[in-house]
């Protein structure tokens, strides 16, 4: 399925991009980094994403998405992004979640010789895991940077998978099974997941990015907290772009993202783009998928976004709680928890969020991830 504005797809990049750091040196993780270094590093890794690189920049050719071969890492691209969130139920009803996003940096061509020397970064992988334990509300994160190589970080030479150390995702082939397993601290997460309609593809002509994403997919699986193992299902969105892509942080705009799985079978996401000075006023671009239904996106003049409530968490006073108007649609958005605050080299808040309102006169619920960033200090 086409879409006809691409704009709904750049999830991956608001949290899979945040707090990016890169380290040519090492491969340390990110709790050993001084704090005092957060923002020089951040700004280099910006620089570094927007150099030109010979042999590396944004798809040129004409495209048709093909899998599960574009599931995999494009290495002609720029930057590439892959995003994985769940929002799951154990057995009593409590609420779950797990996030997984990856971000991948090309340094030069694939084709490049090698210069001879013993080590040489050609692409860095930066990825980050947030699992939520509502009944315990326990929310867990972890974020990792490695350079890419075989079994440490990017393609598993064993089959269409992704991984960063022991984070793995494997990609089923004609709509079979993918397997998700990743953990944070004492916790970890093994997800099987099934899409339950077909990718939504972006339209190669409208950015210099291609990207596909599957906005309903099956889920099931434990959270293992310290040796007790809790079964979950529920649902996932998963998104994958590559090319040249506007990093998080790196410019004076930045984006609020909501993803929703409504009970009546639709789909939503949600961006609302504004400027991180907080001058001018923000604009909201909505894309609503239905079972059965083409997918579609909803006008700006027909889409506010605004906050109710915040919460005042260690680096910013975060707007976690929301109403959403989209048409015939109404919405009020509450956080789960609403410490959902993540303590990555660039701060966001990234969680499980319930709403609940109306559509065309009628109740409706939903289940979803807010994901919010550009409003730590600097």
């Amino acid at each position: 399925m086409r879409l006809g504005r691409i704009g709904i797809l750049l999830a991956a990049l608001a949290i899979a991009a945040s707090g990016l750091v890169v380290f040519l040196t090492d491969d340390r993780e990110r709790h050993q980094t001084p704090a005092a270094t957060a923002s020089e590093t951040a700004d280099w890794l910006a620089a570094l994403a927007q150099a030109p690189v010979d042999g590396l920049g944004r798809p040129r050719e004409a495209w048709e998405l093909s899998l599960p071969e574009d599931h995999a890492p494009h290495p002609q691209a720029r930057s590439e992004a892959w995003l994985l969130t769940a929002h799951l139920q154990d057995e009593a009803g409590s609420f779950a979640a797990v996030q997984f996003a990856l971000l991948r940096i090309g340094l030069m061509a694939p084709d490049k010789p090698p210069s001879g020397a013993g080590w040489e970064g050609r692409e860095i992988y930066r990825g980050h895991v947030v699992l939520l334990d509502s009944a315990g509300h326990r929310a867990m994160a972890e974020e990792r940077i490695r350079r890419g190589m075989p079994g440490v970080a990017g393609l598993d030479p064993n089959g269409p998978a992704l991984r960063l150390d022991d984070w793995a995702i494997a990609f089923g082939t004609d709509g079979g099974q993918w397997q998700l397993r990743a953990g944070a601290g004492d916790a970890s997460a093994e997800l099987a997941l099934i899409p339950l309609h077909p990718a939504n593809s972006a339209d190669a002509a409208e950015a210099p990015f291609r990207g596909y994403g599957f906005s309903r997919m099956q889920a099931e699986g434990t959270l293992n907290l310290g040796g007790q193992a809790q079964g979950l299902s529920g649902t996932a969105w998963f998104e994958h772009l590559w090319g040249d892509l506007p990093l998080p942080d790196g410019g004076p705009i930045a984006s609020d993202r909501l993803i929703l799985h409504l009970d009546d079978g639709s789909d939503l996401s949600v961006t609302r783009s504004r400027r991180a000075d907080g001058r001018g006023s923000a604009t909201v671009e909505a894309f609503i998928a239905g079972a059965g239904a083409d997918a579609g996106a909803i006008g700006t003049d027909a889409a506010e976004m605004e906050p109710l409530r915040h919460w005042q968490g260690r680096h910013a006073n975060w707007p976690v709680a929301w109403t959403l108007r989209l048409d015939d649609l109404l919405l009020a958005v509450t956080p789960v928890a609403e410490d959902q605050e993540h303590d990555f080299i660039a701060p966001v808040w990234s969680g499980l969020v319930r709403a609940e309102g109306q559509r065309g006169g009628r109740r409706i619920t939903a289940t979803g991830t807010l994901q919010l960033t550009g409003y730590a200090d600097p």
